[in-house]
């Protein structure tokens, strides 16, 4: 039998405007892909329509989106895992640049571009900057990968023992540095996975340098951020 090359795991929390949307591009880009949901008890139509797309639904028993990604993680069969946001949708080209690398036996994590849509160009450039600061990371083997889409070797990051429960923020970059220490990190500079613009929309510039630049500062300093008013799960 042929084993399971990947799996994707979403974390959800009341994202029925967003989650038809992505799970239409996976299947579009990766149909032989295994989806994994972890949902913290939405109160919207969320699940029900998660169910047109794949029966393995499981529920977050922390209520953070690192114990979301870790529930999902424990029942992925994929030697690759996915960790995906319900509003980030991957593409074929990143699904094959993936692949090819993951070739490479001492690549453990990788990631891409995460650029939201229906920006103008000053916004989108903003963006661009943004990446260019976490493909600087990983040049210089500190890595900082967002989780909207990074992709792991599935018994590396179970190693690692997942993403940490007891923070709320800068999870993501903290679990891509360990992984780091146990092979190749990569970033794929010309591949952009779209994400949705409605926090940008809703926290603006302003909202958003504040926000990001707190939880990073933290992180840097080996602050834990308790609470997070960006994560929609809770």
């Amino acid at each position: 039998m042929k084993k399971q090359l990947f799996s994707v795991v979403i974390p959800t929390y009341n994202e029925e405007r967003d989650i038809s949307g992505t799970l239409k591009a996976i299947k579009k880009a990766r149909p032989d892909a295994e989806i994994i949901i972890c949902d913290g008890h939405s109160k919207d139509n969320t699940i029900k329509i998660a169910r047109k797309y794949t029966k393995n639904i499981y529920f977050n028993p922390t209520n953070v989106i690192a114990g979301a990604r870790n529930e999902g993680m424990q029942h992925a069969h994929g030697q690759i895992i996915l960790f995906n946001d319900a509003d980030t949708k991957p593409t074929k080209k990143y699904f094959h640049a993936l692949e090819k690398a993951f070739k490479n036996k001492k690549v453990v994590a990788a990631g891409c571009m995460i650029v939201p849509e229906k920006l103008n160009f000053l916004e989108k450039l903003f963006f661009y900057f943004l990446n260019f600061l976490v493909y600087f990371s990983v040049l210089i083997r500190r890595p900082c990968i967002a989780g909207s889409s990074v992709a792991y070797r599935a018994r590396i990051i179970k190693k690692i023992k997942g993403f940490r429960t007891d923070m709320a923020a800068s999870e993501d970059m903290d679990a891509s540095i360990r992984a780091s220490k146990l092979g190749k990190v990569v970033f794929f500079p010309t591949i952009v996975a779209w994400t949705s613009n409605r926090r940008f929309k809703e926290e603006g510039f302003g909202g958003l340098i504040k926000d990001w630049g707190h939880t990073t500062i933290n992180f840097l300093l080996g602050i834990k951020t308790k609470k997070y008013k960006l994560y929609h799960g809770k």
